[in-house]
């Protein structure tokens, strides 16, 4: 499996990265800010990942709008948006963004364990 988390805190790249991999010993994990570089790219091509992972709340973008951007570079791929606030997101929104699941902060290992295994062939 490999999976591109995509978040402007290192903190939880770095958490998300050690819940993944303390289950998934085979698992690479990309960690990518977007505060310090534009996405997508060319060091993170899209047709390598089986599932991307991108917070709602980053400084200049929100999760949701870079996954209508990653959805329409890849249909198909499966896009999981976590955030601490989700009431405000509409389902049918999410939907046409292509995203697969949401995930409410603070994220548990299992919870994120069960959603990957949900996604994967």
């Amino acid at each position: 499996m490999r999976v591109l988390i995509i978040d402007d805190d290192e903190d939880l790249r770095t958490l998300l990265t050690h819940y993944i991999k303390g289950r998934w010993v085979e698992a690479q994990v990309d960690e990518f800010d977007p505060i310090e570089q534009d996405f997508p790219d060319e060091k993170f091509p899209l047709g390598d990942y089986d599932v991307v992972i991108l917070d709602q709340a980053m400084p200049g973008i929100t999760g949701l709008s870079l996954a209508r951007e990653l959805s329409a570079a890849r249909p198909g791929l499966p896009v999981v948006l976590y955030t601490g606030n989700s009431e405000h997101l509409r389902r049918e929104d999410l939907a046409a963004a292509g995203v697969r699941a949401v995930l409410a902060k603070p994220v548990e290992p299992d919870q994120l364990h069960g959603l990957l295994r949900s996604l994967l062939p």
